[in-house]
């Protein structure tokens, strides 16, 4: 495996995210991914991107000019273990991530299903097909997004929605009119954390 690992940083990066990105650079180097080495590994630390989309496609774009097999796309508010990324690595599939919780008071998780409802992964157990997941923690294959047409990542207006549909939308839509399978992780997700500012008051 030729491992390309991106954080792209568009604000101040939380000190949980550091840790787990040091925590994973030795076993990267060292045992590799389930113990075997990998045949390369590029990590960036994407600072000052002011548009996440850019950012993504810039990592992306980089990876596959470059030969690399994989990208890993971390966020910049995800704590986790290096064991999250043997797991998800391990299932050998086109497209894995890690159904994390949403930054929202009550939280819930944030991968959706085919059946439009929300994937819960408090007991599941290995992996789950799913139509959209957030782009907090996945690796996906290089070699089947050589189908899939530019820009890969777009912030888009839905004037039937009133609303904006996401980069990591948009990316997970493409990717499944490509025909690549979207695939969450249930033993990883419940390894990560995202991580936000909770304001305490009155209510708790």
């Amino acid at each position: 495996m030729r491992l390309y690992v991106a954080v792209p940083v568009c604000r101040d990066i939380k000190a949980g995210a550091v840790s787990s990105l040091a925590a994973l650079t030795h076993p990267l180097t060292a045992p590799g991914l389930n113990g075997k080495p990998l045949e390369a590994l590029s990590l960036k630390i994407m600072q000052g991107v002011s548009l996440l989309p850019r950012g993504r496609q810039m990592a992306l774009d980089d990876a596959i000019l470059n030969g690399f097999t994989h990208i890993l796309m971390i966020d910049d508010d995800m704590v986790y273990t290096p064991e999250v990324i043997d797991l998800m690595a391990s299932r050998n599939l086109d497209f894995v991530a890690c159904n994390y919780q949403r930054k929202l008071e009550n939280g819930g998780w944030i991968a959706m299903g085919k059946d439009g409802c929300y994937i819960n992964s408090d007991s599941g157990q290995g992996v789950e097909e799913a139509a959209w997941v957030g782009l907090g923690l996945v690796i996906v294959k290089t070699e089947p997004l050589l189908k899939v047409s530019k820009p890969h990542f777009e912030v888009r207006w839905i004037p039937e929605k009133q609303d904006y549909l996401g980069e990591d939308m948009f990316f997970c839509h493409k990717v499944r009119e490509a025909g690549i399978k979207i695939h969450i992780d249930h033993d990883a997700s419940r390894l990560v954390q995202h991580v936000g500012d909770f304001n305490y008051g009155f209510r708790m």
